[in-house]
């Protein structure tokens, strides 16, 4: 039940009468001061309840989305990560393959190059006693070249 304004009016006179004009002022302030109708009532405040109650169920729907998102988001970065993991590995593996094939084919190359040495140095051996050693011709028997030469010293 709402206060009309000459009742507020009747009863500010009523007030001013025993308390004075400067407290009948203030305490008539002081009670509704923007009037009866801006006062909330308990079903206004249960309307108001209901509402945000609703807007924080909306918020906790929208937030179960992201997080549903962010969930599968994380699931596909877990499959990158062990698809470069998997890629990792095989290279790795391939990598030990190549180097154990390189490092085979370079100890093949040595053991030829070795081996080819051998055979030379053995064949060199082999060759050189049965070479007779030439002495260096005689002076004399260089020609008439030889002397012409030795002259004009």
């Amino acid at each position: 039940m709402s206060v009309t304004e000459a009742e507020r009016a009747v009863l500010r006179t009523a007030l001013a009468e025993e308390i004075g004009e400067d407290s009948a002022d203030i305490l008539m302030r002081s009670t509704l001061p923007q009037g009866p109708d801006r006062l909330a009532t308990k079903d206004d405040l249960d309307t108001l309840s209901t509402h945000v109650d609703g807007e924080f169920a909306k918020v906790d729907g929208e937030f179960a989305k992201v997080s549903g998102e962010f969930t599968k988001v994380s699931g596909e970065f877990a499959k990158v990560y062990g698809a470069i993991s998997e890629l990792k590995g095989g290279l790795e593996q391939l990598m030990a393959t190549h180097m154990r094939t390189m490092l085979i084919a370079m100890a093949g190359f040595m053991v030829t190059i070795w081996i080819t040495l051998l055979v030379a140095f053995v064949t060199l051996i082999s060759v050189l006693p049965e070479t007779p050693a030439q002495p260096p011709p005689p002076a004399a028997a260089a020609g008439p070249h030889a002397v012409e030469a030795g002259a004009g010293r």
